[in-house]
């Protein structure tokens, strides 16, 4: 792809790779919601058959790699400014997957709040 393409569209590297993981993150979100979608299961069977289908989408979906997922975690990391994606992503799979517990019948747990370092 000639380089001209790229910097119509983006300012930077960084900007064409935020761009590139918000794609695959918001992909990937909803995938969970769909997996995740009420009705849920109603029982133990149920959720495991849920849950399977939920890591198969996840992996399976070519337009939403999971390596760009663990990649942004990476990035994250690093940048700062990637963090509210990471943690965008990581609240709608632990919704999806409190979701699919709590119409199975199992508690879910309240999280703790969270602290601000000092």
């Amino acid at each position: 792809m000639p380089l001209a393409s790229t910097t119509y569209h983006f300012t930077s590297k960084h900007a064409l790779v935020h761009e590139a993981l918000e794609l695959a993150i918001d992909r990937s979100i909803a995938a969970v919601r769909r997996e995740s979608a009420p009705p849920g299961p109603a029982d133990p069977a149920q959720l495991v058959s849920r849950l399977l289908r939920l890591v198969a989408a996840i992996t399976d979906d070519d337009q939403a790699p999971l390596a760009a997922q663990y990649e942004l975690v990476l990035e994250a990391g690093r940048r700062p400014e990637l963090r509210p994606l990471a943690e965008r992503w990581n609240r709608a799979y632990l919704a999806g997957i409190e979701s699919l517990a709590g119409s199975a019948g199992l508690p879910t747990r309240a999280r703790p709040p969270r602290s601000s370092a000092t």
